[in-house]
């Protein structure tokens, strides 16, 4: 039976060297946030272009983002198989950090296709426009706890716009488009920018 008392200890030593590492080991993954931005960013505004424009393309809106997931997939299976060797990649800071953006990833994944169940059910896809909404505050929220567990300052700068791009998100919920555009500017500056901020600060494989 496990040791209540030694099960304390050991999570107190997990936060204590959190704390201590965090502002000596840069957070790796920021190639895997840059190609996020890139992507799903390209991806939103190729669909923000079908949907402002008259083409014969329109009707398969729905291609873009579904293209968008597929090219990451495999972008991030490439950029995980790299991470691994890098330096401080088994550090506690790059652990905790790792694990809190799979379960910002899964958690968005997961609420596009509950939003998509919900808008075929009620037969009403205006409810799609709570996407962009959602995973900017999700990102906000991973932004905040990168922001502390690596004691960086302007990575709070960063959670803090990504919550005011939700709520702009949800200002211009009644127009698609102008949601869209923001939305795109949003992954390029949100997730994009502060990605390969942190794959240059990242060590390199040589030390």
């Amino acid at each position: 039976m496990t040791d209540p008392n030694h099960a304390i200890r050991d999570d107190i030593a997990f936060m204590r060297a959190l704390a201590e590492e965090g502002r000596q080991t840069p957070m790796l993954g920021g190639s895997v946030l840059l190609a996020a931005g890139l992507i799903f960013g390209a991806a939103n505004g190729i669909g923000a272009w079908l949907t402002a424009t008259d083409t014969p393309f329109g009707s398969v809106i729905w291609a873009a983002p579904l293209g968008g997931v597929v090219v990451f997939m495999i972008v991030l299976a490439i950029l995980k198989a790299r991470l691994g060797g890098r330096p401080g990649a088994s550090s506690p800071v790059n652990r905790a950090t790792g694990s809190m953006w799979r379960a910002v990833g899964w958690s968005i994944m997961l609420m596009v296709v509950a939003l998509c169940i919900a808008s075929w059910r009620l037969n009403d896809w205006r409810l799609m426009a709570a996407v962009p909404i959602i995973v900017f505050m999700l990102y906000g929220a991973g932004w905040q706890v990168a922001a502390a567990m690596t004691q960086s300052g302007w990575l709070r700068w960063v959670a803090f716009g990504s919550y005011a791009t939700a709520l702009l998100t949800a200002y211009f919920a009644s127009d698609p488009v102008a949601s869209a555009l923001i939305s795109t500017l949003g992954l390029f500056s949100l997730a994009a920018a502060p990605g390969f901020v942190l794959m240059r600060q990242a060590p390199s494989l040589t030390v």
